[in-house]
């Protein structure tokens, strides 16, 4: 490659329990968070009372009856997370070779990357970039997936996502320029020596030129020169699966790393969440079916289909 590389700049970190810093950022970002069964939690939005494990990366040693007891004293609703006990067929997308080159991408990817290495210039972020030109690209990416949120197009809350990312150690922002302009960026935190990307978001023509293989060539390039980072994530499968999602991670070098996906209730709720009756309320249709369906998934209760049309929000595709 002839691009100059970028370079992240990342001091020496202070080693920490897996999960703790992720559930720094997202309390920065306006998220719930709290500590139990052995494991950091953040909730999935803001306000709500579901849960994820912040070191998506690990599988819980913790036992169901532990996490439904953990969710119980913060009235939690659920909680899903990797775990050895039945669930939902899944894994998360890593990347753990530090010598990480073009040559380990896909023979087909290696092109785009070169292509959108041509057009765009990528580098790390600023504050005043990324506060500027966030919320337009935000906008754009979700309109393309007709799914919104407000933290990336309501200008407070974006704010203090812009907040979260430069007020503490350990996050990372990059982005693919076009004449000076910021075309789109991606952003994570560095957890436990794994790089936790989390949001990449790009506008319509500058997925047109290849930004995002570039962008996120460039940015494990970085991270691992950074020599604070072990691995870069690139998320987990979803319970309802996204394949052409999959094939672009796959085809930059991203290996999946399998593991069940489980969903616990709280106390109260797992009384109803038996197999018959969680089976009965998926087949009523309505409000009640995706719920229903997702906890048949995270129960192991059922196998997830081959194939479906739902979409990650934080493709960028």
């Amino acid at each position: 490659m002839t691009t100059m590389e970028a370079v992240l700049p990342i001091g020496a970190l202070r080693d920490l329990p897996a999960g703790e810093r992720a559930a720094e950022f997202f309390e920065r970002r306006g998220r719930t968070v709290f500590h139990g069964a052995g494991a950091w939690w953040a909730s999935i939005d803001t306000g709500s009372r579901s849960y994820l494990s912040c070191a998506e990366y690990e599988v819980l040693s913790a036992k169901p009856g532990e996490v439904s007891a953990a969710l119980g004293r913060r009235n939690g609703i659920a909680a899903q997370y990797a775990s050895h006990d039945p669930g939902c067929p899944s894994g998360i997308f890593l990347l753990s070779d530090p010598s990480y080159d073009i040559d380990q991408a896909q023979k087909r990817m290696r092109n785009l990357i070169r292509r959108g290495l041509k057009h765009f210039e990528i580098r790390p972020v600023e504050k005043r970039e990324l506060l500027e030109r966030g919320i337009a690209i935000n906008v754009e990416t979700m309109t393309r997936h007709d799914l919104f949120r407000p933290e990336f197009s309501e200008p407070e809350q974006w704010r203090r996502n812009v907040e979260a990312i430069y007020g503490m150690d350990g996050t990372v922002c990059m982005g693919a320029f076009e004449d000076g302009v910021l075309m789109g960026y991606v952003f994570g935190v560095i957890d436990n020596g794994v790089l936790l990307l989390m949001v990449l978001k790009t506008v319509d023509s500058a997925l047109e030129q290849h930004a995002n293989p570039a962008l996120m060539f460039e940015t494990v390039r970085a991270a691992f020169a950074t020599g604070q980072v072990r691995a870069v994530s690139l998320g987990t499968m979803p319970f309802l699966n996204s394949p052409r999602l999959h094939q672009f991670k796959e085809r930059m070098g991203f290996v999946l790393q399998p593991y069940s996906m489980r969903i616990q209730l709280h106390p109260a709720l797992e009384l109803l969440a038996g197999r018959t009756l969680v089976g009965l309320a998926a087949r009523l249709g309505g409000r009640f079916e995706r719920n229903a369906r997702l906890l048949q998934l995270g129960k192991g209760y059922i196998a997830p289909e081959a194939e479906s049309k739902e979409e990650n929000e934080d493709a960028g595709n």
